[in-house]
């Protein structure tokens, strides 16, 4: 054990002094009137509070988990804009009503490289139809 640590403090005398309170940094921008821009990944169907458990990420991906995992107060965040694709992709398992098993889903796979970050496998494609449940009712 001595022996990895010794190997990883030059690693560390590096990267210890890169490392900042990001929720005071950001806080403390915003206080300051500057913007602040927040980017979130898979959207509101793999969110962990509204998805479609069980077949949900480990994260809060609708547009609160910004607050939920930034540490910005929610009453901060003066708007939320939202980019959709235009399909849908799943990884592994979970209901998929749109999706395609034909020579228009393999298309949609291979235009936009739709395979697993990690394992390569196909992600499966379909057409994107729930974007009113992503969105506020008002």
């Amino acid at each position: 054990m001595d022996d990895i640590i010794e190997r990883l403090r030059p690693l560390a005398q590096r990267i210890v002094p890169q490392l900042r309170d990001t929720s005071r940094l950001v806080n403390d921008a915003i206080r300051d009137g500057q913007s602040v821009l927040f980017e979130g990944a898979q959207g509101t169907l793999l969110d962990i509070d509204y998805g479609t458990y069980p077949f949900v990420t480990s994260s809060s991906a609708s547009a609160a988990g910004a607050a939920a995992g930034s540490g910005v107060g929610p009453t901060r965040i003066d708007s939320v804009v939202g980019s959709p694709r235009r399909i849908a992709t799943r990884v592994g398992g979970g209901p998929f009503p749109t999706e395609l098993f034909d020579a228009t889903g393999d298309k949609l796979r291979e235009d936009g490289a739709e395979f697993g970050s990690v394992t390569g496998r196909p992600r499966r494609t379909g057409w994107l139809i729930c974007l009113r449940y992503a969105t506020p009712r008002g």
